[in-house]
């Protein structure tokens, strides 16, 4: 089983003990691979998961992944970083596969040059996208709202709001869109009067990116 501990806040604090994420299922490793720009929320992919656990294991075959936080180079590039005890190792992933891997001391445990062009073309697409506008405090029962630019047109876009309960947003606003011909899209919803206060996640999403934000709700 290969076990992995959901997104951290800080370098050195670990999640709580419900937040991890427990791979333990056959993983079909032809699968047809998505491609995700990975963001401050992002998550690993059952998938890619699996190919890093083998690879860290071939490095050291007593490996374990206590937790670990996505991250961006000063390139720009998008990462996991992944804690073993006190030792590190940033993995890029485009998708469900493995780009490169390095270790704490910037040794290259493995490289894959045709997909570093992929990785490249994923931090071009995610510097084009931008936030143009997002209420970052909104009181219970009060309207929220958020809206983005440098989309391509006529691309599909959906919206998930996850608050601090864990519960997701089922507001009749929150649907999947079709960005417009000047490559922006936006959504309003209202934040209901018996939400639970505290960061709310707001993640907008499509075939080709991710994007989380956090809003406040008092």
């Amino acid at each position: 089983m290969v076990t992995f501990s959901s997104s951290i806040s800080t370098f050195a604090e670990k999640p709580s003990e419900d937040s991890s994420i427990d791979f333990d299922s056959e993983v079909e490793s032809d699968s047809e691979p998505s491609v995700f720009v990975l963001t401050e929320n992002g998550e690993i992919s059952e998938i890619a998961a699996e190919k890093i656990f083998n690879l860290l294991f071939e490095y050291d075959n007593e490996i374990r992944i206590d937790y670990y936080k996505s991250m961006i180079d000063d390139e720009g590039f998008d990462f996991f970083r992944l804690w073993s005890g006190t030792e590190y190792y940033d993995v890029y992933v485009i998708g469900n596969n493995i780009v490169k891997c390095l270790n704490s001391s910037s040794e290259c445990l493995y490289s894959d040059s045709e997909k570093e062009a992929d990785l490249i073309r994923v931090a071009e697409l995610k510097r084009t996208i931008a936030l143009e506008n997002i209420t970052y405090t909104v009181e219970g029962g009060d309207s929220a709202s958020i809206s983005l630019k440098g989309l391509t047109p006529g691309i599909m876009c959906d919206i998930e709001v996850t608050y601090a309960s864990g519960n997701k947003s089922s507001a009749k606003g929150l649907v999947e869109k079709e960005v417009a011909e000047d490559g922006r899209v936006s959504w309003e919803w209202n934040v209901g009067s018996r939400t639970t206060t505290g960061i709310a996640t707001v993640r907008v999403f499509g075939e080709s990116f991710s994007y989380s934000y956090e809003i406040n709700i008092t």
